[in-house]
This record gives C-alpha cells, sequence and structure tokens, in this order.
C-alpha cells in the first residue's frame, strides 16, 4: 500500500468492503484492470468466487479495514469507513445519492421491515422498469447488481446496486439498464454475465453443479440467439437418461464456447478439444440421428434455426419450380406463336401460288 496513491488506497478498501477479500487479492484484481473498480470485481466473481459471502467473515473485514486505517488519518478513515457501511461501496457519490432515500426506494417494493425485496415486490419492480421476467434483461439486472439469490433482492443489493452506479430513480436505472444491456454486445461482458448465472442460478450455493432442469431454463435464456443448436440440445438433455445429469462450471463454460463455434450442420468447433462427456455425447447422438457423417456435411448454412432454414429451402424451391413452370409456359407460348406463324406463312404462299395460276 504504500507506493499507491490515495485515490487507489481509497479504491483497494472499496473492493476490499465489497468482496470480503484480502488487500493482496484487491490490489492484484485492481492492478490486472488498470484500477477499474467495476471491471475488477466483475472478474473476481467471473472467476467462480462464491457471490454468497456478503455477510460473512464480519470481524476479519474489520480488521483489513484498520490495517488499511494505519496508513491514513484516523479520523478520516472513520469518516470513509462510516461511508463505507451506508453507501455499500465506499465510494464517495455525489450529493444527489441519499441512502436513506434509497432505502425508501426500497420500501416501495419491500414489505415493513424487511430485508429482501420477495416476488410480489420483485413483480411490481419489472413492471416499473419493463421488464420481463424471466427474460435476459432480468438477469442484467441481477447481474449488475450482484443479487445472489434468485426471485429476491435484498436492501443491501439494492442500496449497493443504486449508489455504485450513482442513480437515485427508477427512471434513471431505466436507462442504465438499457446501458448495460450495449454492453453485452462485447464478447467479454457476454461472458461475465453467462458465468455469473452459473452461480446466481444454484438453490445450495455450497454446490459445486447446477441442476440440469436449472441449466435448462438458463440456457434457453441466455443461448437462444447464440446457439443454432440448442433445439437439438434441449431435445437431447430431456432424454429420460439425460434427467439425472448434473452440470459442471466445466460443462456450463464450455458449452458457451462449443455454442459459439458450431455450424447447423454441426461444423465448426474444434475437434481437438476436450470437450465435457456430455457434449460428446451430443455429438454423436446427433450424428446418429440426424444420420450424416460430419466431415461430409455442407457448411453452406449458418442460420440461427433450423426450421427458417428448412423454411426458407421450401420456399426457394417453390420459386425455383414457379420460375421453371413460368419458363415453360414462355416457351409453350412462343412455340404455338411458330407453329401459327408457320401456318399463316403457309397460307400466304398457298394464296400467291393460286394467284400464280390464274
Amino acid at each position: 500500500m504504500e507506493n499507491l496513491t490515495e485515490n487507489q488506497k481509497e479504491t483497494v478498501t472499496t473492493f476490499i468492503v465489497i468482496t470480503n477479500t484480502s488487500q493482496n487479492v484487491a490490489i492484484e484484481f485492481l492492478g490486472n484492470h488498470e484500477w477499474n473498480l467495476e471491471n475488477a470485481v466483475n472478474q473476481y466473481y467471473t472467476n467462480g468466487i462464491n457471490l454468497n459471502n456478503e455477510n460473512q467473515n464480519e470481524n476479519e473485514n474489520e480488521n483489513k479495514l484498520s490495517e488499511i486505517a494505519d496508513e491514513n488519518d484516523e479520523k478520516e478513515t472513520e469518516k470513509n469507513y462510516s461511508s463505507y457501511l451506508s453507501y455499500g461501496y465506499g465510494q464517495k457519490v455525489n450529493e444527489n445519492l441519499n441512502p436513506e432515500k434509497i432505502e425508501e426506494l426500497f420500501y416501495v417494493y419491500a414489505t415493513e421491515m424487511s430485508e429482501y425485496i420477495d416476488s410480489d415486490g420483485l413483480k411490481q419492480f419489472y413492471e416499473d422498469l419493463e421488464i420481463e421476467p424471466g427474460t435476459i434483461m432480468a438477469l442484467i439486472l441481477a447481474w449488475k447488481f450482484r443479487c445472489t439469490e434468485i426471485g429476491k433482492i435484498s436492501k443491501t443489493e439494492f442500496i449497493k446496486g443504486f449508489c455504485f452506479y450513482e442513480i437515485n430513480t427508477i427512471k434513471k436505472l431505466k436507462f442504465k439498464i438499457n446501458q448495460f444491456e450495449r454492453e453485452l454486445y462485447s464478447e467479454r461482458s457476454f461472458k461475465q454475465l453467462y458465468n455469473y448465472v452459473f452461480e446466481y442460478a444454484k438453490q445450495d450455493k455450497l454446490e459445486k453443479t447446477l441442476s440440469i432442469h436449472s441449466a435448462f431454463t438458463f440456457w434457453k435464456q441466455l443461448l437462444g440467439n447464440r446457439f443454432i443448436l440448442l433445439n437439438d440440445w434441449v431435445r437431447f438433455i430431456k432424454k429420460p437418461e439425460n434427467s439425472e445429469q448434473v452440470v459442471s462450471f466445466e460443462l456450463w463454460s464450455m458449452l458457451y464456447d462449443f455454442a459459439g463455434s458450431v455450424t447447423l450442420k454441426l461444423k465448426g468447433y474444434d475437434k481437438n478439444v476436450k470437450w465435457p462427456p456430455l457434449i460428446l455425447e451430443f455429438i454423436d447422438w446427433f450424428k446418429e440421428g440426424k444420420d450424416m457423417d460430419a466431415d461430409e456435411i455442407d457448411e453452406n448454412y449458418d442460420s440461427s434455426d433450423s426450421e427458417d432454414i428448412e423454411a426458407d429451402e421450401t420456399n426457394e424451391n417453390i420459386q425455383e419450380k414457379t420460375e421453371n413452370n413460368e419458363q415453360n409456359e414462355n416457351e409453350n407460348e412462343n412455340e404455338v406463336e411458330l407453329e401459327e406463324l408457320i401456318i399463316n406463312n403457309s397460307e400466304v404462299e398457298v394464296v400467291e401460288n393460286a394467284d400464280e395460276l390464274d
């Protein structure tokens, strides 16, 4: 900490308060992300850190803050620490942000004295934000607010989220969510969201795997426009023999890579990669079910929906047949016109010959 600027020291402190991690880890993550707090926190959670540790090790966290206090003015640190407890993320927010006002906003959706917005309040919260429950937009909000449990938002998560992004109204949050959505054009940001959902979706945070049913639900939300064989994958994992399967983080993460590379005709993925067994089983099932050899398949098609491809092919066939019919009709018309012309010429010759005989 000796070689850090005052701003960097404050950022380290903020990182520690957010993540309940050590000073060395905080400096490492922040240094790797050019001291960008949001990016460093995102990467910290993306690396599989248990998200459900917010209320753990409070005494240890206070000791860490005390160690930092030794290097700063004691009164200033005490003032900042109070700010951290109030604002959640510990940053110096603008004067228009009042945590007490944000807490009042929290209780618009939460029942009195509750520490959580439950499913009923969350439904109203989504309606005010014009978000459909069970969509990727709802996941984006949970991701950015670092929510740890499906179907609820804690008061701490709510206040931290509003303060961290310097917003104090629902209208401003709606605007901010649109910005969050645009971030997903970045492959890196989308992968962060995708990996966050693995932890978020687990009912038991101590478990290392996700049930196949939960994974199926979130795959549909996240990969609907990114996995060209999603419908086939869903049919595969719904097979009775796969009903007891669990999804490890390795499978979850590598399916994203597989989905981003494979084509409609099962080409494009790297055959040298050591894919998880379930993905390899899917590849075999797909080949057998489709009755084809992946090495001999034409790779010209690359659509997001196989049914659309089939429909397009049908339309093309219809159009081709129509064009052929029109061409045949034109040829027939030309033949008729030619025959009529020949007949007319013959009649003219007959008349001329008759005149000569006269």
